[in-house]
């Protein structure tokens, strides 16, 4: 897991600092050809791992990003050309923050892009949550009631967000803007 950085040359990407992981993302090709940028609020040193350890899933997820016109995909599953990795395509209205749940994934990473309209998604560190849910395996998921507040993070076209299994978040939340969200996620297998 070396990667050559300008600044300490080749070390381990676990034993980088947060402003050498933010560096690596702003100068990676893909931030360049993106339209849209990750949020501030990314775990940068596990996005640098993860893309290191599993290369060809990030390349095939950022790929499908760039390349496809995401307002106009029909809703839907996409499989990418990269094991595991996949994109879903949908459209709902936002809904009232007491009707969503948090959620988790374990062995996947998601990718989140709002590609029309705009919503909220509240973040919490699933070490925070205390209440423990029944993990269904086959749909990679954890749900949880809990009631706790966490960081708000606003969602539209202008910025995606990487959400890692320690991330529980809550999605669909709604916005200033009432009207229909168009949401692209990309499921990355998580790797060790």
């Amino acid at each position: 897991m070396t990667m050559t950085d300008c600044k300490s040359g080749s070390k381990d990407v676990r034993d980088w600092t947060e402003e050498e992981a933010r560096a690596w993302m702003s100068s990676s090709a893909w931030n360049g050809e993106l339209p849209f940028k990750p949020d501030t609020g990314i775990d940068a040193r596990e996005f640098v791992r993860q893309n290191v350890v599993n290369r060809p899933a990030w390349e095939a997820a950022f790929d499908f990003l760039q390349k496809n016109d995401l307002a106009a995909l029909p809703p839907g599953r996409y499989d990418l050309p990269a094991e595991g990795v996949y994109a879903t395509v949908s459209d709902y209205p936002a809904k009232e923050r007491d009707s969503c749940r948090y959620e988790a994934h374990r062995k996947y990473i998601d990718i989140q892009y709002v590609a029309g309209g705009a919503e909220y998604i509240e973040l919490l560190p699933l070490r925070l949550i205390s209440e423990e849910q029944r993990y269904d395996e086959e749909k990679d998921i954890l749900f949880f009631e809990d009631k706790t507040q966490g960081e708000m993070l606003y969602a539209d076209k202008n910025r995606f967000f990487v959400f890692f299994p320690e991330d529980a978040h809550k999605p669909c939340l709604k916005a200033d803007w009432g009207g229909t969200v168009r949401k692209i996620v990309v499921k990355i297998p998580v790797k060790d």
